[in-house]
Parts: structure tokens; C-alpha cells; sequence
């Protein structure tokens, strides 16, 4: 901007605004530079105790900043005394008041805005953008949000980009790029200008008008041509960040170009089309921003739902939708992230599905984006929308050739996603693609969406879980043994290798940056921890992690990650070969408050002919033995490690060919190893049958596939909310007689008890030939003494895939836990909370477990303070506000050092 004019202080002269505010003004020139406002009449104020670090200087900043190295603050000029006042008052309260309510602090910004002279729906907008997903980003948010908002034609008054840092002509942040109130202010600003230089004025809106080729806030180029009908011939390409070796080959004079959205197609002047897509790094991708008025955004009107639908436990499987949202807000989409809870049935599903249907309604988005629909009212309401829906499942339940073309591994999701886009007309062709990043060698930036938008249905109204994509599938890769396969087996499409049951087996797709897995990982877990604090399980996708498991506690100590959770998969084999490494990770882990959880561990069964009939490729000495170690290694690092948190691990007890010896070893071994800790509802797990697999082929030969399920807990796929599968019975009768009985009296005892319920079962099958309808009665009239032993279930017993342990009543463990956090006993307070079951007592024991972490971190920055570790000491400090801002010792301690 010319040094004839300045916007903000010629709007104050004028009225239109009571308040000015100079940013990053050096410390040391504060008060000189208050003096000269006061010598014009003005009053001009600053808080010396409100000093803040100089960062990054932006275009907005008063020109004292430049001098300035390290300590800056805020100075407010008005023509009101009293205004002044009261913007330093809010200035302070928006520094101190971390306790203060949220909407408290909203309603101080909205003030401060209007003091500024900003349209309130400039400041709405923006008030929300820090809690936006598509406002972390980055700082390229502050150009795209208002250009997702924009509906109608670009105003070139309003272009914050020609310019670095902001508009020459409005000194806010437009809600959107045709926001009449902000083109008002703009255009005063304009006429006062035209009025001082009229030529300066009539270059600034030449320039103002220029479209602009924008990928981030430091790439972005200006471009100067003429238009040709629908494409701009170019006579310069002015970069106005870094210039980029990718992309100036082809923006050159004489060259064509067709505006688009993500890929802007180019026409050199010798004839040849390429498209310009990520110039530097992936998810990156083009903004033909059209300043000349000639046409509306490319983008108005683009909006994607993606529908997290899940039964109200959050799954381990994974979290492909929230990294799709994060993909789809970095291409510029207007992405919102919905869960749905729809719980096991249709009738549960019915309230969360109109509601989503009505969200779906207003207004309607182009693309809807599902994990499953395996509601058919959900789907048929879908259908009935108009809009595209694209379903995305669980790589680990679909055969490769059956997979969305989104399910891949994570380095090929950017090409995946906007292939997908592109077949349903949301983006442009993407053929020529001349100029992008190498998807093969580099990974995708890490920028998913935390939090949903809007949550419907029951479950929890946040994530608690975070799923990390490493390697997919599974390197175990026996062959298939049935010898008569060859009768039944078609000639291509079934996996034929690994556990049969599994469609991951000989599936392994490591990712290029194998050896840095560990590295990585620990960085994503960092980010995670930074923009989720909340989300304290981290959940390693990766059947295989032992290989880096070294190097991914090393990094995690290396970062200094503390006090969250590590859930990993394993086989019973694998751990016991890797048992060293695995107590050194837990150890080192442990001393950073961290905890370790195998979580899924494939036992699968205690018949060494049932394990041979799944190909699993263990013994039943080895199951023992796996789960020996595992008690070893809880009882050796309790509080740290645990194979029973999380009672998820892998077990099928029953199969179209499972004998009623089979079921009474299992239940011998069951009822030893006290499996039920290990995994919930074990004794009515299934096999589910697909056609990618070979027992569905080996099922239909036999004879064994039914028209329908006997009844609806007879299929796994419905209770736990899979794929639909084919029904089916068993080859020994007797084994569907045991299914019967446990799946009609289950309910009624603890898990603890499972095991000798299906040992009687057995019993009652060896013997029992009369009808099926009468079977259950007559076992509970024979079995009634032996039942009345088995100890009954809780009384609000949970059906699902976890099942939580039972939780004592805070009154039960709160005072002695009190006391041990008193004595200083940390360890042991935070062992008896989580021994309690208490975690699942809900509030209570999270705010113990909190103020545990609390108690450790200020002992740590105590510790530093004493130590002379200034710096070390105010980082905790910090965090801990920034974690539990309810710590006065914390605000008091940190107070005491920045005084000192």
C-alpha cells in the first residue's frame, strides 16, 4: 500500500471505526509511538506485562515491528479514552482468561471486533475458524474459508492475496469474497485513495483484478494475461511467495490457461496440455482464483458429508473417514464430518437416520460419503436423497478386487480420492498429469479431522481412539491345506493364503518409508497430541508392528509424548518370539506414564484340529504359552502393561465343520486360561462366510449354507455390525445344539462363567436327541442345580464387542486415592484407579486420572525450577494449562518465573 494512505487510521478520522490496533509494535518503541498518536489527540494505550514473542512479521504489522527482536505488544488507538480502556481490558482478559466460560471469551471477541469497525458476519466467520477443521490447515485457511463461502463473483476489493499478509484496502478477514459490508468499507478506503493519487489508485485496482494460481500462503502466483473465451492467455506469471521450479516451466508467456478446481489445465504455446495439480507437496492442489469478475468460484456450491456409521463402540478398524475429511478439506471442499450412532438393529437406527436425513436436506451436499451401509433403512433413505454416495469400509473386510477405490493404503489416497471425485464429476480431469509430487516415495501430509461437525444417535460425542494406517494386510502366508480343494474352489478370486478366515493373509503392503516407520509414527502421534489432546488410546493398523517397535519408543521418548495409551495387534507366535524387545518398549514407555495394550492377539481356538482347520499356523501349546507371558508381563508391569484393558483379542469358536470334542477342549482351556479377560462374548463368536474366501466354497459344497440365519444372534456379521455373510449350519449337529443353549442363556451369567455354560452345554448334546423347540427348557430343567452356581451377570450387563470391566463406585476408591496423591504416592494412586475398574466410572475417574498427570507434571517442573531449568519448567507449566486449566499451582508456579 502507498504511504499515502492509511486505511485503518483514515476510517478512524472518519468515524467509521472507534478503534485501531497496531500488532508486534518492538516493546522498546511502544511509548514514543503512543506519544505521537496523543500529540494528534488520540489516546494510545499498551500492557507491557501483555509482551509476546515476535514470530513471523506479516504485512498488517506496524512498521516498528521490523526493528524489533523478540518482545512485542499490542497497541490499541482511539479517539475515546474510554474505548481504548475497555479494548486493553479485553485485550488482557483474552491473555488471562483461561478459566473463563468459552461463550464469555466469544462474547469479548465479538466486542473487540466491533470496536474494530469489522462486519459482524466477518467476525462470526471468523470466530469460528480456529475451531473449523479446514481452519488447521494451516494458514492457507485464511485465504480458502472465505472462498468456500463465496457464492456469487469474486470482489477484487476484497483480494487479500495479491498482496501478501492481507487487503491493501480492508484490514480483516472477509467472511467470503462477495461480502457486501466488507466491499463497503473497501470501497471508502478506494475513494479516499483515487481522491490522494488517482493514478496510484487505478494501478492498485488493475493489479487487484488480476486472477490468481494459489496452492498455499508462500505459493501463489499472479497472473497477467488476457482472456480468450474460457481461458486466460498469459503474458507473465508473477509468483508472490517462493517462486516453484515445478510450475514456472509451464506458466509462460503465451501459454493457456482453463481455470479448475484442484487441476487447472495449461496449454503451452506450442500446443502441449498439461495440468497443473500439487506443485510441491500432496493434497496441495490448485485455486484458480478469478479476481476479474468474469465468473463465479469453481468450488460454489461443493459440499461432501462423511458420515462416520457406527454402533455406539468406537471400532478399532480404523478411522478412514476423518483422514477423507482431512484429504477433502486441504482440496478445498466444504467437508463436514458427521457421526451417526445406529446401533445393532433398525429400530435403533431409525431416530439417527432421519436425522441425518433432514441434516442431508439442508443443504444438500454434492458427494455423501459413508463408512457402511449396513442399515437398509439408512441406504435406502440414502438412495432416496439424489445425491452421489460413495461407501467406504474397512480394508480388512473386503477383497482386494472388491475394495472402494478410497480403501488403500494411506500413499495412494490423495490419487485414490480424486479419481473417485472425478468419476462423479466433482473435480476436473485429472488426465496429463504433468506436474505432481511423487505419491510412491512420499508420503501424505497428516492433517485429519479430529472432532466431528455434528454427532447423532448414541456413542460418544468425540473420539477417544486414534487409529494409525501403517503396513496393511498380514505377512503370515501359509497356504490353504484342504486337499479336496480343488473340487470346490473357483479358479480365480478367493485368497488362498494365511488364515483362511482372513482376507488379509499374504496381503502385507508395507509402506516405501519402511525404515523410518517408527520416526513417522511418532510424529503423527505428536500431531495427534497437539490438536487432540483429548484422545489419549492410540491405536498402532498394523498386524506386524514388532520390527519397529524399538525405534518407535525411542522416537516417542525423543518427542517427549507422555501419558497415553499404545494398543497393538500381535499372533501368539510373534510375541513370544519378540517377548525381549517387547518388555524393554514397555519399560521405557512406563517411565513416560505411558501404557502398553495388546489389544488383538489371533488365538483363535484351543483345538490344535480347529486351529489346522483355519490354517493358523500355531499350537495349542503355543496359545498357552502366549498367554502365560502375558499374565507374566502384567503382574511384572502393572499400571504399565496389559493384555486384558482391552478385551479384544481374536478367537472363533465355532465353524461349519466345528465337532462337539472340539467345543468341550475349548471350553476345558477356556475356563483355565480365564479367557473371558482376554476377549468379551467369546462363545458366540462365528466364522462369517464370503466368497473371496475358500470356506465359503467349501461351505456350499458340503451342503452346509442355509437360505437364512436360525435366528439373528447366529450371525456376527449383524451383532457386530460387518459385512452381511452367508448363512449357514453345522456338518456335527451337536455343535449347533451347543449354539443354541449358550446363545439362549448367555445373557444371564458373567463371562467369567461362560466357559463351564458351554462345558454343560456339551454335556447336554452328547446325550440329547429330542425336538429343537424343546431343547433349552429341558436343558435348564436338567442343568438348573449346576446353572444356579454360575455367577449371574451384572445388572446392566453390556452386549457389544467390549465389554466393560466391572467399575467400583468412586466412593469406594476416591479416598484412598486422595491420600495416596497427598503422600506423593503417584504410581500407586494412579494403579489403584485404574485397578478399580474405575475407568469405566465415567467422570470421576478421568478427572482422578487427569490430576494425577497434573501432580506428576508439576513435580517434574519443580524439579527443573530447582535444577536452574528455567526454560524446561515453563514448557510444562504451560502444557499442563494448556491440558487442565483448572491447575492453580500451575498458574501460580509459572506466574513466580516469569516474574523472576
Amino acid at each position: 500500500m502507498t504511504e499515502q494512505l492509511d486505511p485503518e487510521m483514515f476510517l478512524l478520522r472518519r468515524g467509521q471505526r472507534r478503534l485501531v490496533k497496531r500488532e508486534r509494535v518492538a516493546t522498546e518503541t511502544a511509548a514514543a509511538m503512543c506519544l505521537r498518536f496523543e500529540s494528534l489527540g488520540l489516546t494510545a494505550v499498551f500492557d507491557e506485562s501483555l509482551a509476546y514473542g515476535g514470530g513471523e512479521r506479516d504485512a498488517l504489522d506496524f512498521d516498528g515491528a521490523r526493528r524489533g527482536h523478540g518482545s512485542f505488544v499490542t497497541v490499541f488507538v482511539a479517539r475515546d479514552p474510554d474505548v481504548a480502556a475497555e479494548a486493553l481490558t479485553l485485550e488482557r482478559a483474552s491473555v488471562t482468561g483461561v478459566e473463563r466460560p468459552r461463550d464469555e471469551q466469544r462474547a469479548d471477541f465479538a466486542r473487540l471486533g466491533e470496536l474494530l469497525g469489522y462486519p459482524a458476519c466477518c467476525i462470526r466467520a471468523y470466530a469460528e475458524g480456529p475451531n473449523s477443521p479446514f481452519f488447521r490447515r494451516g494458514a492457507a485457511a485464511y485465504h480458502l474459508e472465505p472462498l468456500l463461502r463465496t457464492r456469487g463473483r469474486l470482489e477484487l476489493l476484497l483480494n487479500n492475496v495479491a498482496v501478501p499478509g492481507g487487503s491493501p484496502l480492508i484490514s480483516h478477514a472477509p467472511c467470503a469474497y462477495d461480502c457486501a459490508a466488507s466491499v463497503a468499507i473497501a470501497q471508502v478506503v478506494l475513494d479516499e485513495l483515487r481522491r490522494l493519487d488517482a493514478d496510484e489508485a487505478a494501478r492498485l485496482v488493475e493489479r487487484l483484478g488480476r486472477p490468481t494460481l494459489y496452492w498455499s500462503q508462500d505459493l501463489a502466483y499472479e497472473l497477467d494475461g488476457v482472456w480468450d473465451g474460457d481461458e486466460l492467455v498469459l503474458r507473465a506469471a508473477v509468483p508472490l511467495g517462493r517462486p516453484s521450479a515445478r510450475v514456472e516451466p509451464y506458466l509462460v508467456p503465451g501459454a493457456r490457461v482453463r481455470p479448475g478446481f484442484g487441476a487447472v489445465r495449461v496449454s503451452s504455446p506450442e500446443g502441449d496440455v498439461a495440468t497443473l495439480l500439487d506443485a510441491e507437496a500432496p493434497l496441495e492442489l490448485p485455486f484458480f482464483m478469478d479476481w476479474s469478475r468474469r465468473s463465479a468460484p469453481p468450488i460454489s456450491g461443493r459440499s461432501v458429508v462423511l458420515a462416520d456409521v457406527e454402533t455406539a463402540d468406537e471400532s478399532y478398524m480404523g478411522n478412514p473417514l476423518p483422514a477423507l475429511a482431512g484429504d477433502l478439506l486441504t482440496l478445498g471442499f466444504d467437508a463436514r464430518s458427521v457421526r451417526v450412532g445406529v446401533g445393532r438393529s433398525d429400530e435403533e437406527a431409525s431416530g439417527p437416520v432421519e436425522q441425518l436425513v433432514a441434516y442431508l436436506d439442508a443443504p444438500s451436499p454434492s458427494l455423501v460419503v459413508v463408512s457402511t451401509l449396513s442399515s437398509p433403512r439408512l441406504r435406502d433413505a440414502l438412495d432416496a436423497r439424489g445425491a452421489s454416495v460413495l461407501e467406504v469400509q474397512a480394508a480388512d473386510h473386503l477383497h482386494p478386487e472388491h475394495r472402494d477405490p478410497v480403501g488403500g493404503p494411506g500413499t495412494d489416497r490423495l490419487e485414490a480420492l480424486v479419481r473417485a471425485l472425478e468419476a462423479i464429476g466433482a473435480v476436473s480431469a485429472l488426465e496429463g498429469r504433468l506436474v505432481t509430487a511423487d505419491l510412491a516415495t512420499r508420503p501424505l501430509p497428516f492433517a485429519p479431522v479430529f472432532d466431528w461437525d455434528t454427532t447423532f444417535g448414541d456413542g460418544p460425542a468425540r473420539r477417544s481412539l486414534w487409529c494409525f494406517p501403517v503396513n496393511s494386510g498380514c505377512p503370515f502366508a501359509l497356504a490353504y491345506s484342504d486337499p479336496g480343494a480343488g473340487e470346490y474352489l473357483p479358479s480365480a478370486g478367493v485368497r488362498l493364503r494365511g488364515c483362511n478366515f482372513c482376507a488379509d493373509g499374504a496381503n502385507y503392503s508395507v509402506v516405501p518409508w519402511r525404515r523410518e516407520i517408527g520416526a513417522r509414527l511418532a510424529a503423527d502421534m505428536e500431531h495427534v497430541a497437539h490438536e487432540a489432546p483429548w484422545i489419549r488410546r492410540y491405536v498402532v493398523h498394523d498386524t506386524f508392528p514388532l520390527p519397529y517397535l524399538t525405534q518407535l519408543t525411542e522416537s516417542i521418548a525423543g518427542r517427549g509424548l507422555r501419558d497415553k495409551e499404545l494398543l497393538l495387534q500381535c499372533r501368539p507366535d510373534w510375541l513370544l518370539r519378540h517377548r525381549p524387545a517387547i518388555e524393554q518398549s514397555v519399560e521405557a514407555l512406563g517411565r513416560l506414564g505411558w501404557q502398553t495394550h495388546y489389544y488383538l492377539i489371533g488365538f483363535e481356538n484351543f483345538s490344535q484340529p480347529e486351529l489346522d482347520r483355519l490354517d493358523k499356523g500355531l499350537t495349542v501349546a503355543q496359545n498357552l504359552a502366549a498367554i502365560a507371558a502375558l499374565r507374566a508381563l502384567e503382574e511384572r508391569y502393572p499400571g504399565h502393561f496389559s493384555a486384558t484393558r482391552y478385551p479384544s483379542h481374536g478367537f472363533l469358536l465355532f465353524n461349519p465343520w466345528t465337532r462337539l470334542e472340539d467345543l468341550e477342549e475349548n471350553a476345558a482351556h477356556l475356563e483355565s486360561t480365564r479367557f473371558h479377560e482376554l476377549r468379551s462374548h467369546y462363545i458366540l463368536t462365528r466364522l462369517r462366510l464370503y466368497p473371496w474366501l475358500p470356506h465359503y466354497h467349501k461351505a456350499h459344497a458340503d451342503g452346509l449354507v442355509t437360505a437364512s440365519h436360525a435366528s439373528a444372534k447366529h450371525s456376527s456379521a449383524r451383532r457386530m455390525g460387518y459385512l452381511p455373510e452367508t448363512p449357514w449350519r453345522s456338518a456335527d449337529a451337536r455343535a449347533d445344539v451347543v449354539f443354541g443353549i449358550v446363545t439362549a442363556t448367555e445373557a444371564r451369567f458373567a463371562q467369567s462363567s461362560h466357559a463351564r455354560l458351554l462345558g454343560l452345554a456339551c454335556e447336554f448334546a452328547r446325550r440329547y436327541d429330542g425336538p429343537a423347540a424343546e431343547r433349552v427348557v429341558t436343558f435348564e430343567r436338567e442343568y438348573g442345580a449346576a446353572l444356579s452356581e454360575l455367577e449371574p451377570a451384572p445388572a446392566a450387563a453390556s452386549v457389544g464387542h467390549r465389554v466393560p470391566l466391572p467399575a467400583a463406585a468412586p466412593e469406594a476408591w476416591e479416598p484412598d486415592a486422595e491420600a495416596l496423591i497427598a503422600a506423593g504416592s503417584l504410581a500407586a494412586a494412579e494403579a489403584l484407579v485404574r485397578s478399580s475398574g474405575a475407568l469405566y466410572a465415567g467422570s470421576a475417574a478421568d478427572s482422578m486420572l487427569r490430576r494425577i498427570a497434573v501432580e506428576r507434571r508439576l513435580g517434574q517442573a519443580e524439579s527443573a525450577r530447582a535444577g536452574g531449568r528455567t526454560a524446561e519448567a515453563v514448557e510444562l507449566l504451560e502444557g499442563i494449562l494448556a491440558d487442565a486449566p483448572e491447575a492453580a499451582r500451575a498458574r501460580a508456579l509459572l506466574s513466580e518465573l516469569r516474574a523472576g
